[in-house]
């Protein structure tokens, strides 16, 4: 499903990234998997968890 945040909170240095973390919160998303280092340090928003694809590939039992 295709969700458009209603507002978009300053959050990253990058503007964009502001945009992918509103729309993860607006989408309910559990986890936001990326390289992006400057979401990454975040480590979680709104109850988004920000991970690398190693992470996750750990938590859907892909990778150990």
């Amino acid at each position: 499903e295709i969700t458009e945040p209603d507002t978009i909170e300053k959050v990253c240095r990058d503007p964009f990234d502001d945009r992918i973390l509103a729309a993860a919160a607006a989408g309910r998303a559990k986890y936001l998997v990326t390289a992006d280092k400057d979401l990454l340090v975040l480590k979680e928003y709104k109850g988004v968890k920000i991970i690398t694809h190693g992470v996750f590939e750990e938590i859907i039992g892909i990778k150990k």
